[in-house]
């Protein structure tokens, strides 16, 4: 996983170098609002349902040249975990750090008085730690 990382921040680093004629770098926050991820599903004739709602907020630093732009970002979420299987139901909540890297490849086309930029890249989210309100 650390080898993954290393290669796409060595990559974003490179792609950078290699287009740094208009090069910027900025800084800002982020609020994520994920609302009833998880699954559902049907065995035996025993459903088993979970819900997940996180709330993240955090901030991040760009990178953006010409034709590439690298993000960094760190975040804390809040999230609730609700599982119901059978009979049984089982609410929890919990929080976690997050740490993302996107890198973007673009390609700016200029069309008169403006221009659109065409992108294409990797995201990359790893959660740090999660830890459900009890301590667990």
């Amino acid at each position: 996983m650390k080898k993954g990382i290393s290669i796409l921040v060595l990559l974003a680093i490179v792609a950078t170098g290699a287009f740094a004629q208009g090069f910027s770098v900025g800084v800002g926050g982020l609020f994520d609002m994920s609302v009833g991820n998880g699954l559902k599903a049907e065995a035996q004739g025993i459903k088993l349902t979970e819900d997940v709602n996180n709330m993240s907020f955090g901030g991040f630093v760009f990178f953006d040249a010409t034709y590439a732009e690298l993000d960094a970002n760190f975040a804390y979420g809040l999230a609730t975990l609700k599982m119901e299987q059978g009979n049984q139901k089982e609410d929890a909540d919990a929080t976690a750090l997050q740490l993302g890297f996107t890198l973007l490849g673009k390609y700016p086309i200029g069309l008169g008085g403006f221009a659109i930029f065409p992108l294409l890249g990797a995201d990359y989210n790893l959660v740090l730690s999660f830890k459900n309100k009890d301590g667990g």
